[in-house]
């Protein structure tokens, strides 16, 4: 358990060093996009500040964005239940980009799609149709490394073992399988 733990923070700590900070998303979206494309993408996030690496990847590779783009981050708190109205936090980052934190209390379980779905019907996210959304999810594959300070480097292989066994993001957050796009990234620790 403490192998995970320490290797949850260092993979965490990488993926702080990789984020990019939201100014940059929004000059990207305002000045680099060569093109917006239709529809909506929601990009899960582990952090509620910050860009996505999936979302950094996609703009890298595709030098596009949807017309609207939703960042994800879900919260467990420590309360054992979040009631529904206070289940999604809207933060209008720019037009066009929203990021939604969901909220949960350790007895429930984190279903991404339903919060989207109750944040919709609360009026929240107003012109969502949640059946024509696309799910880009980031997938890190960890790379045990000497070089980089941290575990020792059994303890890093056995973490890297652990992570690539652990559920898939998608699965566990409850998301619409045939709306998924993975994007992997390595990153060593």
């Amino acid at each position: 358990m403490l192998t995970w733990r320490s290797g949850v923070k260092l993979v965490e700590r990488a993926r702080g060093a990789l984020r990019q900070p939201e100014e940059d998303l929004i000059e990207t979206a305002i000045n680099k996009c060569r093109a917006r494309l239709s529809g909506t993408a929601v990009f899960l996030a582990s952090a509620a500040n910050g860009v996505p690496l999936a979302l950094t990847q996609f703009v890298k590779h595709n030098h596009v964005l949807h017309q609207r783009v939703v960042l994800v981050t879900v919260l467990i708190e420590e309360a054992p239940r979040i009631p529904s109205a206070d289940r999604a936090e809207i933060i209008e980052v720019v037009e066009g980009i929203t990021r939604v934190i969901l909220h949960y209390g350790f007895m429930q379980y984190p279903t991404i799609y339903e919060g989207l779905r109750l944040a919709c019907e609360q009026g929240k996210l107003p012109g969502i149709d949640l059946t024509d959304i696309t799910y880009y999810i980031g997938r890190e594959t960890i790379i045990p490394s000497e070089d980089v300070a941290g575990m020792a480097l059994w303890r890093e292989t056995v973490f890297a073992f652990l992570q690539r066994n652990a559920e898939r993001s998608a699965a566990f957050f409850g998301v619409p399988p045939r709306q998924v796009v993975e994007f992997g990234t390595e990153i060593e620790i």
